[in-house]
């Protein structure tokens, strides 16, 4: 909803994925209006401390335009033969599935 939201508030029809507008959305919430975020006017030291965990191509893609670590989980439609797109594009960490995060016995 929201991006269909700033889309039509911005007259940008290019806001999904891979282009990182969801994902600042969902990091920077309300603190930011839309067009902040689509004019890159945040503070982007918070994106360091920022890990995008996602299982499409489109996801990684948008996790490097905003600068962020990428975990990729093949869990997508591709399964484990993403493993060498995501290898490639160079996706800090690379799980089986998000239950991979985890720790036994906690």
């Amino acid at each position: 909803d929201n991006v269909v939201e700033a889309e039509k508030e911005l007259n940008n029809n290019a806001l999904t994925k891979p282009h990182p507008y969801m994902f600042l959305k969902a990091l920077y919430g309300t603190d930011y209006s839309n067009k902040r975020i689509v004019d890159g006017d945040y503070d982007k030291a918070k994106i360091k401390t920022t890990l995008v965990v996602g299982d499409a191509g489109a996801d990684i893609l948008a996790a490097q335009a905003m600068g962020a670590d990428f975990c990729a989980v093949l869990t997508g439609i591709q399964g484990e033969r993403a493993r060498g797109y995501f290898e490639k594009l160079g996706a800090n960490y690379i799980l089986k599935s998000v239950e991979d995060f985890l720790v036994e016995g906690e």
